[in-house]
């Protein structure tokens, strides 16, 4: 049987999709450089949905980094491929990755489009997936309240299924 991850279209949460790099060193580079070294060597792994480089304050030159990954897997042999002091970029970037790493009590939130888009790019393949709205109205009720009705169909073109998913918001209006 395949092992398969389900991968939500929602903003990752936890700790078993983020990794914490409390030393980080680029000696010669800018912000910028360290950041696109670091996005380039952990996208090897996987899709990441963030990634944050900030300035250590104790230490001048040195920086701590927090990346997010949507797969729990991706993150997982990021983390088992990075263990000890790794060295990128010519010996330009270092860092040191933390063993153990706590996040926030969960927030399930959506995905912006723009995302969603991402997402499915790289999971289902540029051409594997289109989306189309099969109906989006707005009604008005008597008694003050606006709603706005969206139907959305998915296809999956690649394995030919598709899907249709609904949504409603109702807001309160005066007048």
């Amino acid at each position: 049987m395949a092992d398969v991850e389900i991968i939500e279209f929602k903003i990752p949460h936890g700790s078993s999709t983020l990794l914490y790099l409390p030393q980080v060193t680029g000696a010669g580079l800018t912000t910028e450089q360290v950041y696109t070294v670091i996005h380039d060597h952990f996208s090897k792994w996987g899709l990441l949905y963030n990634l944050t480089l900030n300035p250590c304050d104790e230490v001048e030159g040195e920086s701590y980094c927090y990346l997010r990954f949507y797969s729990t897997r991706a993150a997982s042999k990021a983390r088992r491929d990075n263990r000890g002091q790794v060295v990128l970029g010519e010996g330009k970037v270092q860092f040191k990755l933390a063993s153990h790493v706590t996040s926030g009590a969960p927030v399930q939130l959506p995905l912006s489009k723009y995302r969603c888009e991402e997402l499915a790019n790289y999971y289902l393949g540029f051409n594997g997936w289109s989306s189309s709205v099969l109906y989006h109205r707005r009604e008005e009720d008597c008694k003050g309240v606006v709603r706005v009705v969206s139907i959305v169909r998915l296809d999956l073109v690649n394995v030919g299924l598709s899907c249709e998913g609904a949504g409603k918001c109702e807001m309160e209006v005066e007048g």
